[in-house]
């Protein structure tokens, strides 16, 4: 059984496995069907107003400064129409980029397709081509529902992505410019340039990155444990621009919890 949203917008395919209590207490069944197509939107918008997520969540690591840039913007506009609610135009991205959506008990899963997002973001025209599942990433929007009389509210309880492999090359990073402070710091080098020679990398690049050596304690050990965002990868860091100073605007930026 799957319901449409009265037919106009998304699909929904909702579990049937129910234990007795939840089916006792109708759970899963009497979702309230606008704050469960918002708690949809939300994820996307949270997503798209991210610059350090987007890039990775859209496979542009690789990309060049104004593609970047240009689907950052794009990313920026469509965030604001799906707060605004506007029109079809959003819908149709909407149902581009999530392929399919489940609904079990305590819990939403989207399947988001990276490649879609990227082709979006960039304005190329859709592809039909099938979706590999190493395209997918899978968002999980944990929730409960708090009742009053025979309403029903649906309250998210906190977003998680599905974790992540270990990233050596982000570790290794780590690594790095901690060993590129240690060697400024202690007189083992008397200057970046003499440390880029040493390395064989541009001095500009360990310039740029030695920031990251000043991450909060609990990202880098996050980073080291594997425990990272699925989207924090070494490209992202790189990308990040100006590291703040303060902790907490670093996990507000990075999208880690506090």
């Amino acid at each position: 059984t799957h319901a449409n949203n009265h037919g106009k917008r998304y699909r929904f395919y909702i579990s049937h496995r129910l234990t007795t209590q939840q089916r006792q207490y109708n759970y899963g069944w009497r979702l309230p069907a606008a704050e469960l197509e918002q708690a949809v939107l939300s994820a996307l918008v949270e997503i798209l107003a991210n610059p350090a997520r987007l890039v990775s969540m859209a496979l542009l690591t690789e990309a060049n400064t104004s593609t970047i840039d240009k689907c950052t913007g794009n990313a920026g506009r469509i965030a604001g129409q799906l707060q605004a609610g506007a029109g079809n135009s959003t819908r149709d991205f909407v149902q581009h980029v999530i392929t399919r959506i489940d609904v079990r008990p305590g819990s939403i899963q989207l399947q988001l397709c990276r490649k879609r997002l990227q082709s979006a973001l960039i304005g190329e025209t859709p592809s039909h081509q099938t979706t590999r599942a190493t395209d997918i990433v899978m968002i999980n929007l944990p929730f409960h529902l708090r009742r009053r009389g025979v309403e029903a509210k649906l309250m998210l309880t906190g977003e998680t992505l599905s974790k992540p492999s270990h990233d050596e090359t982000l570790v290794q990073l780590i690594r790095d410019v901690h060993r590129w402070l240690d060697s400024l710091t202690t007189g083992k080098v008397s200057s970046l340039d003499e440390l880029a020679g040493q390395e064989g990398i541009p001095a500009s690049e360990i310039s740029r990155t030695l920031q990251l050596a000043f991450l909060a304690p609990d990202i880098a050990k996050s980073i080291l444990q594997g425990t990272q965002s699925v989207d924090l990868t070494a490209q992202s860091l790189k990308r990040i621009g100006k590291l703040p100073a303060c902790w907490q605007e670093q996990r507000r930026l990075l999208g880690t919890p506090g």
